[in-house]
């Protein structure tokens, strides 16, 4: 049976700021599938029965982005935010026990 897991993000600022436990949900993942379509982004790759992922970077990252804007917690643009605003990224994927609720997805500290 699948497992279910949760991921959260730290994201740090340019301008000093932490934000810490942030959420990211399915909308924030589906948002980046999409847009990294649209614009080409790095996919997974196998060559020679070896498999490179580059677009976890940017998988992160932009999901990343997608829930603090979802959150109200950062207004700028992802081109902004990728390339000026943030400075590091780091999300956590953990087990979620199915028979536990859920904290609110929409809510985030900083």
């Amino acid at each position: 049976m699948p497992k279910l897991t949760r991921k959260t993000a730290t994201v740090e600022l340019a301008d000093g700021t932490i934000h810490t436990d942030i959420r990211i949900i399915n909308p924030d993942v589906l948002l980046y599938g999409e847009t990294a379509t649209r614009h080409k982004w790095p996919a997974m790759t196998v060559k020679n029965e070896v498999g490179t992922v580059p677009h976890i970077d940017y998988e992160n990252t932009f999901t990343a982005w997608a829930a603090l804007k979802r959150l109200g917690l950062y207004e700028a643009g992802w081109e902004v935010f990728s390339k000026k605003d943030c400075l590091q990224v780091v999300v956590e994927v953990t087990e979620v026990d199915p028979t536990q609720p859920a904290a609110d997805p929409d809510s985030g500290s900083s």
